[in-house]
């Protein structure tokens, strides 16, 4: 195979041993036992481990292959019988279904590696090489599917333990009315007949299929085995949102917690935070900050997201009331403001004696104007000044 050591995780200076495959695929005991003797120097240098906490190496994208492995070597039944040795007795390597009895080889190896409590970690090369040679699907370092290897191991396990040499041939009868009882019972029987090892006592079991006629109503029914049922697993339904509120009186923002159904929106986190804070939802604005930027204002009607890197917070918004309230009494004291300028840049002899002795003083322009003029802006302040200075000019001119 094309393989660089880098693809394999191989790390600088790192002592390689090159062990070359005999043509059926077994590996020469020489070899063996020096690769044997390597190991027992490393684990003697790292110390023992407790049995059963070594884990398997990722072989590039070969995570598939660790989950499957790992399923099946904590299946206690299966591994004890493979630590044991007692596949070696089992062994078929004569059936034309099977992998020669190397599948069941390389399997029973790591199961006593992993299991042997000697070291941290160990490589499923050899059990890898093994299933990509009967199965041109699994070859490489590429990503598959982890049920699909699974249902490949099983079968091939299942095929090199199998103790039935010679399969007999054998028609399947009709249900015929009969009790399911009866039925699933010499479905098994036989089952059992052309199948039986370590996987069909672990493994194997029976679906039933009944087919209905339509025209005469006969109910036909069937016990098929199966090596494993693919399930539905149930969809998370909710998901998990964490909100920093800043609210407008300046106190310390809070980080709240809120669960949602999967399908919720944001305003639906608006509803939630008016409940935890009291702050009316139009008075939320929420936005995504990430880097003490803001990356997205998120709408009322878009779904709630959950983006890693980044941290939501809503904020307090001022009352739109109160911009209305501003803005009516703006409004209100204009044209009197207004009116007040205009008359007192026409003349200054129908004013009252109050604003004539403001013309007489420039400094008493002033505060006599803020007198009459109830809280104006500071613009039309400053232009009332103005005319007043002007007007006082005119007058002495």
């Amino acid at each position: 195979e094309d393989t660089t050591l880098e693809e394999v995780c191989v790390a600088d200076l790192a002592q390689v041993l090159i062990e070359v495959r005999n043509k059926d695929l077994t590996w020469p005991e020489e070899m063996s036992q020096i690769a044997s003797t390597r190991l027992m120097r490393t684990q003697s240098s790292q110390g023992v481990k407790e049995k059963g906490v070594t884990g398997l190496n990722n072989l590039g994208n070969t995570c598939f292959l660790n989950a499957a492995l790992q399923c099946c070597s904590n299946t206690h039944p299966l591994t004890t019988y493979f630590i044991n040795n007692m596949h070696l007795y089992e062994l078929n390597p004569d059936n034309p279904c099977g992998m020669k009895g190397h599948m069941a080889r390389q399997y029973g190896n790591l199961m006593q590696e992993l299991w042997g409590g000697g070291a941290r970690t160990v490589a499923p090369l050899k059990l890898r090489w093994t299933i990509g040679k009967y199965s041109g699907n699994f070859t490489g370092f590429q990503q598959h599917d982890s049920q699909e290897l699974l249902a490949f191991l099983l079968d091939g396990l299942h095929e090199d333990l199998n103790r039935v040499h010679n399969k007999p041939y054998i028609e399947l009868k009709d249900s015929e009315g009969r009790p399911d009882t009866l039925v699933a019972q010499e479905a098994w029987e036989n089952h059992i007949l052309r199948n039986k090892s370590i996987i069909v006592d672990l493994f194997h079991g029976q679906l039933k299929s009944k087919v209905t006629c339509r025209v005469c109503g006969n109910e036909s029914a069937r016990f098929d085995p199966f090596t494993y049922l693919t399930l539905q697993l149930p969809m998370e339904s909710f998901v998990y949102l964490e909100v920093i509120v800043v609210k407008l009186d300046g106190s310390v923002p809070v980080k709240y917690g809120l669960r949602l159904n999967s399908d919720s929106r944001y305003y639906d986190v608006k509803q939630h935070l008016h409940i935890l804070t009291g702050i009316p939802p139009h008075q939320i604005m929420l936005s995504e900050l990430a880097n003490a930027q803001i990356k997205y204002i998120p709408m009322d009607e878009g779904r709630v997201r959950t983006v890693s890197g980044s941290a939501l917070f809503a904020y307090e918004l001022p009352s739109p009331t109160s911009f209305h309230s501003n803005e009516v009494r703006s409004a209100s004291r204009s044209p009197r403001d207004r009116h007040v300028f205009t008359h007192i840049q026409r003349s200054t002899h129908h004013s009252s004696p109050c604003l004539r002795e403001a013309v007489s003083s420039p400094f008493h322009s002033s505060c006599t104007t803020e007198s009459i003029i109830s809280s104006p802006s500071s613009l039309e302040l400053t232009s009332s000044r103005t005319s007043l200075q002007s007007s006082h000019l005119s007058s002495h001119q």
